[in-house]
């Protein structure tokens, strides 16, 4: 009998070793049996890698790109130099309002260069660590 077992429920060891294959869990570390210790498992999930989109906005819609970007859980560098002066406060008012429905932070940049984040990335600072 294994830990997962009991003379109610006898289930082999190789049964739970595939189970916790199949769902992605960490083997059992070998311990020495405790009182009052259980066991925790984690499931690992494959992360995808993450990038960083650099978007040159030049108008309005030119900004829905970047919000798509960033419902995807993508961070995005936006550069507005190449919009036109009206259009600047527009676009950044839009993705701004966009992030912030996302849980999410911006920070300047340059004088005309953006980087939004959704709520799952965290924008910091070493010089104020």
């Amino acid at each position: 009998m294994n830990r997962y077992s009991s003379p109610e429920h006898p289930l082999s060891a190789a049964w739970w070793a595939e189970l916790r294959r199949l769902l992605h869990l960490r083997p059992d570390p070998e311990q020495p049996d405790a009182p009052g210790l259980r066991t925790l498992f984690v499931r690992k999930r494959p992360v995808p890698p993450r990038q960083i989109t650099t978007c040159y906005v030049r108008d309005l819609a030119h900004a829905s790109h970047v919000a798509d970007r960033l419902k995807a859980q993508y961070p995005v560098v936006v550069n507005l130099e190449e919009a036109s002066l009206p259009d600047r406060p527009r676009v950044l008012d839009f993705v701004s309002g966009v992030t912030y429905s996302l849980d999410g932070s911006y920070e300047q940049l340059g004088e005309y260069v953006f980087l939004f984040v959704p709520g799952t990335v965290t924008i910091t600072d070493e010089e104020e660590e």
